[in-house]
């Protein structure tokens, strides 16, 4: 049993500016979460919450600053199999800002999981949500080449996957992985870096599918002392994935 306490524990330890959350209850859900953290001193009075083809699990978002724009892409297709199938849970777009001034775009997805269906392979079926996702950062990225833009969600896939492929895509729309760790202070030795965010207990195994890529104008904002996998208390009461937390730094060029 997921407990909405522990999901607002996490997220009062990590004093985010801005929150992205997967798999959310609903609209109700998401403003009880924003109602805690107001009544525990850490107010996120802007939120957004959208929904696809599944209408259980919602996307949401939490943000201390102005959500001056918000995209729903919903309704996103692709052809597998033979058959037109719809991405589930579609891409939220939210823009971060001031006035009609978007200052950082923020998308949030959860790509198809990797339960197996018998309509399709679930891997491919992934692979080809990728591809409407990266679809939609490329026009974000030739409406203007220097937006600044983080992706984040639940991947369900690996690094070396061909999905963290094709959203990273290449050239001047490339988004960098910043191979975030728990701060435990292992990256001091080589080959020591925590990354897992997801543990499945059936076979014991730990998997890392949670991801923030930042476009290529964030690069050099990246604070890496202040960023990594959060090792809460009890996260896995809170969920079944590690939250990863990333801090720009706006002073810098």
């Amino acid at each position: 049993m997921i407990s909405r306490e522990k999901v607002v524990k996490c997220l009062r330890e990590l004093e985010p500016d801005v929150a992205i959350l997967q798999e959310v209850g609903g609209p109700e859900a998401l403003a009880a979460i924003q109602r805690q953290l107001e009544h525990h001193g850490h107010p996120m009075p802007w939120i957004h919450c959208q929904h696809g083809v599944d209408t259980n699990l919602f996307l949401g978002i939490l943000s201390r600053h102005p959500i001056v724009q918000t995209n729903e892409y919903s309704g996103l297709e692709y052809l597998h199999a033979g058959r037109v199938m719809k991405m589930q849970r579609g891409v939220m777009h939210c823009g971060i800002g001031s006035g009609n001034r978007t200052r950082l775009h923020v998308l949030n997805v959860h790509l198809k999981s990797r339960r197996e269906v018998f309509f399709g392979d679930e891997q491919l079926m992934r692979e080809q949500e990728a591809l409407l996702v990266r679809s939609t950062i490329n026009q974000i990225l030739k409406e203007n080449p220097n937006a600044q833009l983080v992706l984040g969600g639940d991947f369900n896939d690996s690094p070396g996957s061909r999905v963290l492929k094709i959203l990273r895509g290449h050239g001047a729309k490339s988004l960098t992985d910043p191979e975030l760790a728990e701060q435990n202070g292992d990256h001091k030795y080589h080959g020591r870096d925590v990354r897992w965010t997801v543990f499945f207990q059936p076979e014991q195994a730990y998997n890392r599918f949670d991801y923030l890529l930042l476009s290529n104008s964030l690069k050099s904002r990246i604070n890496r002392t202040l960023s990594g996998v959060h090792a809460c208390q009890d996260w896995g009461i809170a969920s079944d994935h590690r939250p990863v937390f990333v801090t720009l730094d706006w002073d810098n060029p």
